[in-house]
């Protein structure tokens, strides 16, 4: 009877942590000044449906947030951006982070992959990279 609830337990635990927030890091490089790509990450939010939550160009810093649809928003996912020079390139690096419980939307790295993509449009050498905990894919 022990192992049964053992059992019934571990998978118990493990469904929920299948729910859990999950994270994904997007890694873009280019040889563009660091005020460009702030500006082209800034520019690039609306464009995977996520909404500017707060700003500091003078630390290259960008969150912003994912809601719901409805009238009862609730969060989806956030990212939070850096955007500093790192070995004579311009780097951004972007925390993608989906809220508990919500299994619809895009997950953290096919997120990561999209803002990298948008940024791309507007600063073209850019070399986008983004890993999870389960892969890592480079451009």
């Amino acid at each position: 009877m022990k192992t049964i609830i053992s059992v019934i337990l571990i998978v118990f635990i493990a469904s929920i942590n299948s729910y859990g927030q999950k994270v994904a890091i997007g890694k873009f490089s280019s040889k563009a000044p660091s005020d460009t790509l702030y500006y082209a990450a800034l520019e690039a939010i609306p464009g995977i449906q996520f909404t500017v939550k707060s700003t500091d160009n003078q630390d290259g810093i960008i969150q912003a947030e994912q809601w719901s649809f409805g009238v009862d928003k609730q969060i989806f996912a956030s990212i939070s951006i850096s955007v500093k020079q790192e070995d004579g390139k311009s780097i951004i690096q972007a925390t993608v982070t989906s809220c508990p419980g919500f299994l619809a939307g895009a997950k953290p790295i096919k997120l990561a992959l999209q803002l990298g993509d948008y940024i791309k449009k507007i600063i073209p050498d850019l070399k986008i990279s983004a890993k999870d905990s389960k892969s890592e894919i480079i451009d």
